[in-house]
């Protein structure tokens, strides 16, 4: 007997052509009543799978046995008669023939009936949402909305551009003080100067209904002023206007402007000394004059330019001594200056704080002053190593951004505190309130790159560095930005190549120059290090500076000659001008690996306590700043463990991780005395899984702290270790790679200058 027979024989055919038919009706059936219960596709989905797996046990059973008039028995216990066998056959065809008829039944009624009805529904709601998304789009963009476009300087002369710059955002300074007008952050609009970009687009992209646009034209004391207020949906001109009046009626014009644009849009802006809103505070013309060359500079952003800006702002006091504007320019000229490390913060801190008290004691409202304040005193707590009055201060200016837009500059440096913090939530809401209002603003969007790096990792800060850039092409901080982020990813010549461009764009700065020199250094190019270094030192002659350099350069090169005759002259003269002048990091280790080499770590504690009285006790009170912090990390630490025992060593390193705690610093993220620590507390298995943890990530792979891991007495037990022996050699051959991609890359025509 064949399978094809047996298998008719055993109804096991038509058992599965039933099965088949029944399943359709059941799919039919499930399928229409499914969405009546709020349920789509994801049911019908599990009611097949649950199907297609009882396919097979079914015809197992239908093999193995049948339903007879005594009930199903075994097939070998039952031999049917001929008869028997065609009734039975008769039988399954009715009820396959029902099922499927069913089946059909069902599915014409679902077809034509039913399935019409609910594409109506579905047609009827995706309308509705449709119609729904465009009205919320439309309200989006209120009809009270402006963007002020920069004004076209159709001078003669080309450098009168500050002046167009400045009555520009004079005018955008003004409306945005209207209570029920939006008006585009300056940055955003700034973003399309000089840009032959459609009216539609620039309205579009800044969510607003309207832009105000024009020219100016100056000539000696004489001025021409076309300005015209577009509707950005259909280009229609609201309202336009030409003024060709003397210069000391720039003010009058200003003013005048601002009213015609709020009264077209249907706002009310009311001028006038007993008005709140006002223009630049300042009645001066040629203050005023000085004031816009400054913003100019200031925009700029390199080390020469900010000089520039705060001699011209000060000037603009010496003619108005009561120019609110000018003032605030002045501090934040001195935060710029602090961040990019023009200017010594302690000095002239002093001096911001005394320009913002003047001008909260004249105006205690003014919201951009009470922030500037608040994070001026939240940097010097910081700087003093008062870390919980520093929490205190930058929480109480988070909340000062629920009073209104603010300062940019300090929401951008808020939004940066918050993701240290690990608050990424609070801080990507304070950057999105940002974004709303000033969606091309390059501080915010340099912040939003952090905060994402944070949370993220490096390559998702590329698109808003990059989006940043665009705005602002030459600005060193975000090319510094893009060189941290391009050595974070490993791809050193990306890295080098931006800081050529900062070393170009900014000839004032001396650190590009010397961070080439290092890196140089690092790949084993000591030529190239060599002619870097020299330039460093054309750049910054500053004695200290130059020795640490020498002094990284030669641990680098695991040059023992020269370290050995620079550090200790080196280490007493910082402690010389201790504590007006820093020491650096670099110093410090080498310092403590000369000490422990010589077998000196005691005579080294004694100088170091001579210096600052308690300092060898670890946690203690003696840490009073971050120079001390160091000095007890990089230098008393691996000192004293030298001369411990290892139940001491255990107290000295808990100590100071204590230390570390309450000063909210986390060795644990990334941080490569992370390794020394575990190695001290838990031993040779923690230290060997810190350093795995830390060296075998994205980490830069060019670091003075990979440098003196190599060097350092403390590790030479982990150094040994064959896992970090193989990761040394993994890292050292990447290096070698980059070697040689940078050969390629000083031949390109922006390093033969």
């Amino acid at each position: 007997m064949s399978l094809i027979s047996e298998l008719r024989r055993r109804n096991v055919l038509k058992t599965a052509a039933g099965y088949f038919a029944g399943s359709w009706l059941l799919l039919q059936i499930v399928e229409t009543l499914l969405p009546a219960f709020g349920v789509g596709g994801v049911g019908l989905r599990y009611v097949l799978i649950v199907l297609g797996i009882a396919f097979i046990p079914v015809l197992a059973i239908s093999w193995a046995f049948e339903w007879t008039p005594d009930g199903m028995r075994r097939e070998s216990e039952h031999a049917p008669s001929t008869g028997a066998v065609k009734s039975d056959s008769k039988t399954w065809d009715r009820i396959i023939l029902v099922v499927m008829a069913l089946a059909l039944g069902l599915f014409a009624f679902d077809r034509f009936i039913l399935s019409p009805q609910r594409d109506a529904a579905l047609i009827e709601t995706a309308t509705e949402a449709g119609a729904e998304m465009e009205r919320s789009k439309a309200s989006a963009i209120a009809y009270e909305s402006v963007a002020v476009l920069p004004f076209v300087n159709m001078s003669d002369d080309p450098a009168n551009g500050y002046f167009s710059d400045g009555l520009t955002e004079t005018l955008l300074h003004m409306l945005a003080q209207v209570d029920d007008l939006k008006v585009a952050a300056r940055t955003s609009a700034f973003a399309f100067k000089d840009k032959n970009v459609d009216i539609r687009l620039i309205a579009a992209k800044l969510g607003v209904a309207h832009v105000l646009e024009g020219s100016v034209q100056r000539s000696s004391d004489r001025v021409r002023i076309t300005a015209q207020l577009i509707r950005a949906d259909d280009g229609y001109h609201v309202w336009s206007q030409i003024y060709d009046r003397t210069l000391d009626d720039i003010f009058a014009i200003q003013d005048e402007i601002a009213a015609r644009v709020a009264d077209a849009l249907g706002s009310t802006l009311l001028t006038g000394n007993d008005s709140a809103i006002a223009g630049l505070f300042t009645e001066d013309v040629d203050a005023y004059d000085i004031f816009l060359k400054a913003l100019e500079q200031e925009a700029v952003g390199t080390h020469d330019a900010l000089s520039n800006a705060e001699a011209l702002l000060t000037q603009a006091l010496v003619q108005d001594p009561s120019f609110v504007d000018a003032k605030l320019g002045l501090v934040r000229n001195t935060f710029l200056k602090f961040y990019t490390g023009t200017g010594e913060f302690d000095a002239n801190s002093v001096a911001a704080a005394q320009l913002l008290s003047e001008v909260l004691e004249e105006n205690p409202n003014n919201l951009s002053a009470r922030q500037f304040d608040l994070r001026l005193s939240s940097l010097v707590a910081n700087r003093e190593m008062d870390l919980s009055t520093y929490h205190e201060f930058m929480g109480e200016l988070l909340l000062t951004f629920q009073e209104g837009y603010g300062n940019p500059f300090v929401r951008a440096d808020v939004a940066s505190y918050l993701g240290r913090e690990s608050r990424p939530d609070e801080a990507l809401q304070l950057l999105q309130e940002g974004l709303v209002t000033d969606p091309l603003n390059a501080p915010l969007l340099m912040a939003q790159g952090e905060l994402q790096w944070r949370t993220v990792g490096p390559d998702a800060a590329e698109l808003p560095f990059k989006t940043a850039l665009t705005l602002l092409p030459d600005h060193p901080r975000i090319l510094w930005a893009l060189v941290r982020l391009e050595f974070a990813r490993k791809d050193i010549v990306a890295g080098m190549r931006y800081l050529r461009k900062v070393e170009i764009v900014d000839p004032l700065d001396p650190s590009p120059t010397g961070e080439l020199a290092v890196t140089f250094n690092e790949l084993g190019h000591f030529d190239l290090a060599e002619r870097w270094y020299e330039e460093y030192q054309s750049r910054n002659p500053d004695p200290a500076a130059a020795i640490d350099f020498a002094v990284q350069m030669a641990a680098e090169r695991n040059d023992e000659a020269t370290l050995r005759r620079i550090v200790p002259g080196a280490i007493a003269g910082r402690f010389d001008s201790y504590p007006d002048v820093g020491i650096a990091d670099v110093l410090l280790n080498e310092y403590a690996v000369i000490m422990l080499k010589d077998g000196k770590a005691r005579e080294g504690l004694d100088y170091l306590e001579s210096q600052i009285p308690g300092i060898s006790r670890l946690g203690s009170d003696a840490v009073t700043g971050w120079t001390e912090l160091s000095i007890q990390l990089l230098v008393v630490e691996p000192l004293i463990q030298s001369l411990s025992d290892e139940a001491t060593k255990r107290e000295n390193t808990e100590s100071l991780l204590a230390l570390l705690q309450k000063l909210g610093v986390t060795p644990e993220d990334g941080q490569p005395g992370f390794v020394r620590s575990q190695n001290a507390l838990h031993g040779h298995a923690a230290g060997k899984a810190a350093f795995l943890s830390i060296y075998t990530t994205d980490m830069y792979i060019l670091s003075s702290s990979w440098h003196h891991f190599k060097r350092a007495p403390w590790a030479a037990e982990l150094r040994a270790d064959p896992e970090v022996a193989a990761v040394m050699v993994a890292r050292e051959d990447r290096i070698a790679e980059v070697r040689e991609h940078v050969l390629e890359l000083i031949q390109e025509p922006e390093w033969q200058e």
